[in-house]
């Protein structure tokens, strides 16, 4: 690509990035249920942070149990459940009782949790389910 071809996208690309951050929350939860790539690019740049936060808290409390993986594991397996059983969590979202950010953080919590419960299964010995 060419200088002027990578500046033309860069504001493209920006233009797209502003006009996703003006969505409200229920209208950006609506568009994430379609394949389009730039939606999705730019809620995992934005959240990311905040679910790896809310995993890393919660796995924390448990340190003793962890493998220098786990915070990686939980965060891919948020994103499989995310987009599990057609992005039925997506579905559910209802910005009338809770925030994206909130809605996300519970999320990434319960993730957190299971991991954790199968991690403590796997060092107790117990088979896993």
């Amino acid at each position: 690509m060419t200088n002027s071809a990578n500046a033309i996208k860069t504001v493209v690309d920006a233009q797209v990035a502003a006009e996703l951050a003006a969505l409200d929350e229920g209208e950006l939860a609506r568009r994430l249920l379609t394949n389009d790539r730039e939606v999705w690019a730019f809620f995992v740049e934005k959240y990311t942070p905040l679910i790896k936060f809310q995993i890393g808290r919660t796995l924390n409390r448990r340190r003793k149990i962890l493998s220098s993986d786990s915070a990686q594991d939980a965060l891919g397996e948020f994103w499989v459940r995310l987009l599990d059983h057609d992005r039925g969590w997506l579905r559910r979202f209802d910005p009338s009782k809770r925030t994206l950010e909130e809605w996300l953080s519970a999320l990434a919590w319960d993730v957190a949790m299971k991991h954790l419960r199968r991690l403590q299964r796997n060092r107790s010995g117990k088979p896993l389910r």
